[in-house]
């Protein structure tokens, strides 16, 4: 290992070459060698492909055919790498046919023993994952417009820091009209009306005990001090361990429910 280490601090040795040859050709991820003024040295097959060059062309090339000379990320990523020899971020760069990609770029600066300078790109396209996640957020701003419509407030707490994630219908349910700073299971329970405080809590550690999954209606006390009957699903989720590290769920707001079905048992038993 030791051997390892001081070939490492030996640009030229043969080690070194050897290590950076097969990182280069043979790494899962575009790479680009290039001098620090950007031309072009070398380029390895996954940087071809992404960018839709020939090795001979790419050879060819200097920073500004590959990059969005306007992007002040790229200024800025510059500049931090003159500084401090190596530099990390995202930036927008182009393609042989002029389509644009988002990439997360890393790059460094190497001098060699004879005082020549060189720089390593190693390009990641996000092409893929932003992508994913835009439609990972679309989803997510549909589900919560229909849950939203439907008076539906979902909720989702880490057990282990008992914090809960909610949206603010299930605030609302509880009787605020805006966001409560910090809720967690204690917090949910001071809001269970106390005549069905210990059902509630047996119900949940039953659940947690059990499949995972809750089914319960109870009552809410509201902080102006009115009673709402809330309706309560979800599940809660094991570890490889078998331990209850999260539960997640919805909060729907049945008073009117409740009421009806209160009028309806009233009317039949006076007829």
């Amino acid at each position: 290992m030791e051997n390892l280490k001081q070939a490492m601090k030996e640009p030229d040795s043969g080690l070194a070459r050897e290590l950076f040859k097969a990182f280069f050709e043979h790494g899962l991820e575009a790479c680009i060698l290039s001098r620090p003024n950007g031309a072009v040295i070398a380029a390895n097959t996954q940087a071809c492909a992404l960018f839709g060059y020939e090795q001979s062309e790419f050879i060819a090339l200097d920073r500004a055919a590959v990059t969005l000379l306007d992007d002040p990320r790229l200024h800025k990523l510059l500049a931090e790498r003159e500084r401090h020899g190596t530099t990390r971020g995202q930036i927008t760069m182009r393609r042989k046919d002029g389509s644009q990609i988002e990439v997360e770029i890393a790059s460094s600066i190497f001098t060699l023993a004879n005082g020549e300078r060189y720089s390593t790109i190693i390009v990641r396209d996000l092409t893929a994952k932003l992508h994913a996640e835009k439609l990972m957020r679309e989803s997510e701003e549909r589900l919560r417009f229909a849950l939203d419509a439907a008076g539906i407030g979902d909720w989702d707490m880490d057990l282990r820091t008992n914090v809960a994630r909610r949206s603010l219908q299930h605030d609302i349910c509880f009787g605020y009209d805006k966001p409560v700073e910090h809720w967690g299971y204690d917090t949910f329970l001071s809001h269970v009306h106390p005549s069905d405080r210990d059902r509630v809590d047996s119900t949940y550690r039953a659940a947690m005990a059990g499949n995972g999954e809750y089914d319960v209606e109870f009552k809410a006390v509201w902080p102006d001090g009115s009673i709402h009957w809330l309706w309560s699903r979800g599940s809660f989720y094991f570890d490889e361990a078998g331990e209850v590290y999260r539960v997640a769920g919805i909060q729907v707001d049945i008073s009117e429910r409740k009421r009806i079905e209160q009028e309806i048992e009233t009317h039949a038993e006076r007829l």
